[in-house]
């Protein structure tokens, strides 16, 4: 959304977003209370569920086998277990609720989504600095992991 992905003039922008995560070694996912750009095909409509962008982006790098962690902000996660809590009330019933930290419902699918998935350690964060530290924890266990492996070959 900001330029930093290489569009190809030819396919839909998002295309472009997917093909990046493609490419990617890591994902580092940080989910706050937006939701944000309908994925193409899609459309915002309110309480009605919509695939985004992100999403998306994130299915690509599952598929890819591309290593994710996710970041999830502090106050959207307490929503997160109010969601959880009245899930029959709101998913089946079609009750909505009012959130103060989640802007979108769909944030609340999209960590349920997430935490149905096994393989994606989840974080919770207040701040930027809890981001920097947990991800300076996993790279570096990673470049232990990756040391090790050398010394195993000889």
């Amino acid at each position: 959304e900001n330029g930093d992905i290489g569009y190809t003039q030819t396919k839909k922008l998002d295309s472009s977003c997917y093909e990046s995560m493609r490419n990617s070694d890591m994902v580092v996912l940080i989910i706050g209370g937006e939701y944000g750009s309908a994925a193409s095909g899609e459309k915002k409509d309110g309480f009605k569920e919509y695939m985004s962008v992100t999403r998306n982006e994130l299915k690509t790098a599952i598929d890819s086998g591309i290593p994710v962690f996710a970041m999830i902000d502090k106050g959207v996660m307490a929503e997160y277990r109010m969601y959880e809590a009245n899930y029959d009330l709101i998913e089946k019933e079609k009750k909505e609720l009012n959130f103060v930290s989640t802007k979108n419902i769909n944030v609340l699918r999209f960590i349920k989504e997430i935490k149905d998935n096994v393989i994606i350690p989840i974080q919770e964060f207040e701040k930027s600095a809890d981001i920097k530290e947990f991800i300076s924890k996993q790279w570096a266990d990673m470049l232990k992991n990756y040391l090790n492996s050398l010394r195993n070959e000889r």
